[in-house]
């Protein structure tokens, strides 16, 4: 009875995670998030892990593993778990802007969050509130602070839960991200996103009915000192969705998912006239754990998107329908060492009037190893692309890095870190075309960046 509840309780967690990511199927998973595009880093890399209702990748890595010596034991206040901690990290950018002969700053990155969660042995109810602030003393254009707030919990039902979740952000999006414009400063715009899936279990399978609203918002931007609205990228988007899982063994599933996505760009006053539009996608896949040692999660299906095309728009878009996939591989040949590899390849709406979005592909190879108990390196290695529909232009970022991190004790950590931005943009464009009267972000340029960070954390 004992082991039959708790193989119940395991499949409820695991099914709550899966259900809690639908909405982030075929996205990219990046740790550096200044190299992702706007709408997918936020959804992908901002949800937090410590919020429930929102999903957090399963399988223990050496990064994720226990350490009772090392590991913050935050704070209790009743029945709640309060854990916050504070970072400050001091290094240098060689190509603060991402210019061919980019200009260098020293910079001071400062962050701090705050999470509580709930230690009931039903239900869950958890928040977390983060603040990050850049400063680049000789390029003082770039500074900027953002900000998250999110709350979310778990309701179970007897056998069945509900997830509710809501997340705000306040962010910036840099120069030197894929797929943007060269503003001058970096280009302020929120996100809100609300979150609510429901899972029903039947013996080994279970149904998972999804939906997401996201709110974007964009403010304006200035290139070369001159205002640049941004009010046409404004958009909602609203997505359900409906899953299937089997688990025909422990730690083994496969899934089968149905989702629609509907846009709506909602600032015609700026004389939008990018296309809202509709989408519908299928998905199939596993979730596989082998002995502990190999872990497969895939995901392949096929997407239609259809545009509503505004009377005043200068380009017209036709419907697309291309593949999209999404594959991870977590490898753990001892104890001591992960090896992570993640590919994803999914399609974008439009972010200008000019194109009919982008096919957008990701991948990377992170590999964790704890050389000792308490000191724990990291290497890394990855790419991203985007290839502009309607346009012969594309732009990719080659991407790597390492790191040391030293946990001091249960309260401080080290972290020296170095990484490495490439980006090269399609040399069929000529300097000075523009997309929506804005010069194209696509020059090539080299940045290295140097870290060293002291955390402290309760």
């Amino acid at each position: 009875m004992l082991e039959q509840k708790a193989g119940r309780a395991r499949f409820l967690v695991r099914a709550a995670m899966l259900l809690a990511a639908a909405p982030l199927i075929a996205l990219a998973m990046a740790e550096a998030a200044h190299a992702q595009p706007v709408d997918r880093y936020l959804l992908d890399k901002y949800f937090p892990e410590g919020v429930p209702g929102y999903g957090t990748e399963t399988g223990v890595t050496v990064r994720s593993r226990l350490r009772p010596d090392y590991d913050p034991p935050g704070v209790r206040a009743g029945s709640f778990m309060i854990r916050p901690q504070v970072s400050e990290s001091l290094g240098y950018n060689d190509n603060v802007l991402g210019t061919t002969k980019g200009k260098g700053s020293f910079m001071a990155n400062t962050q701090a969050q705050i999470a509580a969660n709930s230690n009931w042995g039903r239900n869950s109810l958890g928040a977390l509130i983060t603040v990050d602030d850049r400063r680049l003393p000789s390029v003082s254009s770039q500074d900027r602070t953002d900000w998250t707030a999110s709350l979310g919990g778990t309701y179970e039902f007897g056998r069945d839960q509900l997830a509710l979740a809501a997340t705000h952000i306040s962010s910036h999006q840099d120069p030197t991200d894929l797929a943007t414009f060269p503003f001058d400063k970096p280009l302020p715009f929120t996100l809100d996103n609300v979150h609510a899936a429901y899972t029903s279990l039947f013996g080994r399978f279970s149904l998972v009915p999804s939906f997401d609203y996201t709110r974007l918002r964009f403010s304006n931007g200035i290139v070369g000192g001159v205002q640049a609205n941004q009010g046409f990228r404004n958009r909602d988007i609203f997505q359900g969705a409906v899953q299937l899982r089997y688990e025909f063994a422990p730690l083994r599933n496969a899934v089968v998912e149905a989702r629609g996505v509907g846009t709506n760009y909602v600032n015609s006053s700026a004389g939008a006239t990018l296309p809202g539009s509709t989408g519908i996608a299928v998905l199939a896949g596993l979730d596989y754990v082998v002995s502990g040692v190999w872990r497969y999660r895939a995901l392949v299906g096929i997407e239609q998107r259809n545009f509503s095309n505004p009377a005043n728009a200068t380009t017209r878009f036709k419907s697309r329908t291309a593949p999209i996939a999404e594959g991870n591989v977590i490898w753990t040949p001892t104890e001591l060492t992960t090896v992570t590899g993640r590919i994803v390849h999914t399609i974008e709406d439009p972010s200008d009037e000019t194109t009919q979005g982008y096919d957008y592909t990701s991948a990377r190879i992170l590999v964790d190893h704890e050389y000792l108990r308490n000191i724990l390196l990291r290497g890394y290695v990855g790419l991203q692309r985007a290839d502009y529909v309607g346009v012969n232009f594309n732009q990719t970022l080659y991407q790597g890095g390492a790191s040391v991190t030293w946990l001091v004790n249960r309260h401080a950590r080290v972290t020296l870190s170095y990484d490495l931005t490439d980006r090269q943009g399609s040399k069929n464009v000529p300097t000075g075309t523009s997309f929506n009267g804005l010069p194209v972000s696509g020059g090539n340029y080299l940045q290295n960046i140097y870290l060293v960070q002291l955390r402290v954390q309760l």
